[in-house]
């Protein structure tokens, strides 16, 4: 699943209808998905469809994640970690460079292991303007929220603790406080050219000692 980042709920929520009505429950795996960069001025590709820039590239990491694991994948694999003997100019699909030098993805996906590895349930809310996907982990609630149109969302995002961690995708993070019982975020928008295919830079909202029976 490539490019296209929605489609990896699409595709897995189609995989289990089709199970479904066959009488089948087998775990679903996405082997394969990724956003190659043809925008990387270290790396620079000629293509003629999805212009991809880096940061577009580990926002989709994130994204792809959370949609699937949301959706009921057992696993998502990223294609791929690195790109071994590719030619000047061949397209590179790797979270590290032909010379293995990392990429702002590499940086994506540490991040999104740190904050969701080990998650035991998780829920996605769906809206015009933005997703926001809960997970539920032991004695923490995350949540990861970005924008899906090219338009900054301002949001209130109900509360389960007095304070929670923002995490961005490069793994910085900051300490906010509730106030009246929500946190104030706001979502960046898009980078949309032909298309929205990948949505705006997401975050992680990291509440400690949280409990999923209490999400909002």
């Amino acid at each position: 699943i490539y490019f296209r980042v929605e489609t990896v709920r699409e595709l897995v929520r189609l995989v289990d209808d089709m199970q479904r009505e066959y009488g089948l429950e087998k775990p679903i795996w996405v082997n394969e998905t990724n956003a190659a960069p043809n925008l990387d001025p270290w790396w620079p590709v000629v293509r003629p469809l999805f212009q991809v820039d880096l940061d577009q590239q580990a926002w989709y990491i994130v994204q792809a994640h959370a949609l699937g694991f949301s959706a009921g994948a057992e696993s998502v694999a990223v294609y791929k970690l690195i790109d071994i003997l590719l030619p000047e100019g061949g397209e590179s699909f790797g979270i590290l460079r032909p010379d293995y030098s990392p990429r702002p993805a590499y940086l994506a996906y540490k991040t999104s292991i740190e904050q969701l590895g080990g998650f035991e349930e998780a829920h996605l809310q769906v809206e015009r303007d933005y997703y926001m996907a809960t997970f539920s982990l032991p004695e923490r609630v995350t949540r990861v929220l970005w924008a899906r149109r090219d338009k900054a969302v301002a949001l209130k995002v109900p509360a389960l603790t007095d304070s929670a961690k923002v995490v961005d995708f490069l793994g910085e993070q900051v300490e906010i406080t509730a106030e009246e019982g929500y946190y104030a975020l706001e979502l960046e928008g898009a980078r949309c050219r032909e298309a929205c295919d990948i949505g705006g830079p997401p975050l992680f909202l990291v509440e400690d000692g949280a409990s999923f029976e209490n999400k909002p």
